[in-house]
């Protein structure tokens, strides 16, 4: 199965809540960059990636099963994680393959969830982790991530993503966020305090051409829009020629989301 990444085509952040969350304002979109997840019934739950640091106990994925286990009876699985979505780039690669094993071990067991069960599961992992689990294409996104409202946008973007070899912690962006004297007015406000080399990449998607560029979430990769799809692939070829990692991709229409899912 697939967990796809994200992008936001703008992210307002408010105040800091007492329990140490973020209020945002933000719509997002899925994208076809995507990772690769296979679930094997096993004696034990496991959790191996591609990447060997994102494997075991730590990766977001072990924390949905574990959660959900806790909730229904579950057969555990060994998880393997195929990833293509980089780490650390605002592309919500963890959320998408949490919310992924989540959907793919509720529907192998056929039970019916109590009420908001899988949402709350999905609060847990992360703030993006909710919108992947509703399986939209497009939302308007509020409160810490709770409140999502579907969006009707399904004519797709093409899009280039390119990513500098730093990477961009999500509770590192939002400290130096809070930090900032003064937030502009971005479209992502993320960008104040995005590093040296995500803004350069932004700067060099619009000479190359971008109608729109902006930072991947709390970066560290960013997104560039393209009128059509050989113009993202000639740019997204021209960065990868240079050793940026970039990729030419498009943002998900909703049928194509609910026939991800469709038994």
């Amino acid at each position: 199965m697939r967990a796809f990444a994200k992008i936001n085509t703008h992210l307002h952040v408010g105040r800091l809540r007492e329990n140490g969350l973020h209020e945002i304002s933000s719509r997002i979109r899925m994208i076809s960059l995507c990772d690769e997840i296979a679930l094997t019934p096993a004696d034990e739950l496991s959790v191996e990636c591609s990447v060997g640091e994102l494997s075991g106990e730590n990766n977001l994925a072990w924390k949905a099963m574990r959660l959900l286990s806790e909730a229904i009876p579950l057969p555990n699985y060994r998880i393997f994680i195929e990833k293509r979505i980089p780490m650390q780039a605002g592309l919500g690669g963890g959320s998408s393959d949490s919310a992924a094993v989540l959907l793919a071990a509720v529907r192998a067991s056929k039970i019916e969830l109590p009420g908001s069960l899988l949402d709350d599961i999905a609060l847990a992992c992360g703030t993006d982790a909710l919108f992947f689990v509703r399986k939209l294409a497009c939302a308007d996104v509020a409160g810490t991530g709770d409140l999502i409202t579907p969006c009707g946008q399904d004519a797709p973007m093409w899009i280039v993503l390119a990513k500098p070899e730093v990477g961009s912690p999500t509770k590192d962006a939002y400290k130096r966020l809070d930090a900032a004297a003064e937030r502009g007015a971005f479209a992502n406000e993320f960008d104040a305090v995005a590093c040296g080399e995500s803004l350069a990449l932004k700067n060099r998607l619009l000479e190359e051409g971008a109608k729109e560029a902006m930072l991947c979430g709390s970066g560290s990769a960013v997104f560039g829009v393209f009128e059509s799809q050989s113009d993202s692939e000639r740019v997204a070829t021209a960065l990868s020629q240079e050793r940026i990692w970039s990729k030419a991709e498009r943002t998900l229409t909703q049928k194509e989301v609910d026939e991800e899912w469709t038994l």
